[in-house]
């Protein structure tokens, strides 16, 4: 082909791209399409927040984006899909974590979770499908938007009222921060998946700050250091002893008012007969909250905002907790758990407190979960 060739070709491509542009700008040029488009995204900004006390911040946040990336591209079509696209994967990332771990999408995800090999591998592993189709939907907007930037065309004529908006929208968004945003509970519930990850942005100067453990022991009086070593009277046949976590279950006697089947309160009787009763700090929460806090003998309040990462934390960081004084006691100790090793750092964390065994899901050969 001669050079001649090459430049015709060149033509028609660039002609072929130009066109292509200017249908795309009719289309977003009448209200009615933009009207229906803002809309439909509206309304689902509004179904995942179900909050109406942070959707001002929900839609501060929309417009913070799309400003910044009109004032950084001058391309408008550009900027928009930036702001629907990132608003659309936050929410999908809260609303596929609320499933699987019962909290929302946070800041401290990426460190905590996604910097860590094991965690990584369990991704990989327990949710391969979900994680092929969050690298291929990242790959699909990384190339998306390629595209939508090139075929768009700048208009710079507003580029400097698109900074100062989005200059307004960061000194504006502490002011429209919802009232629970500094509190936990805030990303454990069943909505807020649009604003949790945006919200929890405010939470990063906490690193910068005592840690809620340090701060609780700071007030508490200097204590004698317990027994090195623990003594157990011989037995000819110690008993078994079998800890059950039944996730969020309870005697249903213990509830005042309750009407039941009464046969039900027999599946929480012992041996003997008898219910034995054994005080946790959550309920209805993070299952390894509980048996961190059971086997290692701290108070997982004490970790503040800690608290969900508290797996992460303690590693290798504890060594007198309640498999360590049962082994010296002569027992073996193993847990068994319907989850991988690595979920939540949950196997590497309780191995590290002196179990034995890690018996999960792909030692049983356990079809599901």
């Amino acid at each position: 082909m001669n050079d001649h060739g090459l430049k015709h070709d060149a033509r028609e491509t660039t002609a072929a791209a130009a066109g292509v542009r200017a249908r795309l700008r009719r289309f977003l040029a009448t209200r009615t399409t933009r009207y229906a488009l803002g809309a439909v995204f509206a309304g689902f900004l509004i179904a995942a927040e179900s909050d109406l006390d942070s959707l001002p911040f929900t839609f501060l946040i929309a417009a913070l984006i799309a400003t910044f990336f009109y004032a950084l591209s001058a391309r408008p079509v550009f900027a928009l899909f930036m702001m629907t696209s990132l608003m659309t994967l936050s929410t999908f990332v809260s609303m596929a974590k609320r499933k699987f771990l019962g909290m929302n999408a946070h800041v401290f995800d990426v460190w905590f979770y996604l910097a860590k090999p094991d965690t990584l591998l369990f991704l990989g592993d327990e949710f391969r499908f979900l994680t092929i189709a969050a690298l291929a939907a990242v790959a699909a907007f990384i190339g998306l938007a390629i595209v939508v930037y090139r075929f768009d065309q700048e208009v710079p004529l507003r580029r400097v009222m698109a900074g100062g908006a989005a200059m307004g929208c960061i000194a504006i968004t502490p002011v429209a921060l919802p009232w629970e945003a500094d509190n936990l509970s805030y990303h454990n519930r069943k909505y807020h998946f649009a604003s949790s990850f945006f919200v929890s942005l405010s939470d990063i100067p906490r690193l910068l700050r005592t840690d809620p453990v340090s701060i609780r022991l700071a007030g508490i009086q200097p204590q004698p250091p317990f027994l090195a070593s623990l003594e157990c009277k011989p037995l000819a046949a110690a008993p078994d002893i079998i800890l059950t976590l039944s996730e969020s279950a309870v005697p249903p006697a213990a509830i005042p008012g309750w009407r039941f089947d009464a046969s039900l309160q027999d599946y929480f009787k012992s041996f003997d007969g008898e219910v034995h009763r054994a005080r946790v700090e959550t309920h209805g929460g993070g299952t390894w909250v509980t048996h961190t806090s059971v086997t290692s003998g701290l108070s997982m309040a004490d970790f503040g905002w800690m608290r969900p990462y508290a797996t992460m934390l303690l590693r290798d960081r504890l060594h007198h907790g309640l498999p360590a004084a049962l082994e010296k006691c002569g027992y073996r100790t193993a847990v068994i758990s319907p989850q991988s090793y690595n979920f939540v750092n949950e196997g590497p964390m309780l191995t590290s407190l002196g179990f034995r065994d890690y018996i999960d899901r792909s030692t049983l050969n356990a079809p599901t979960k």
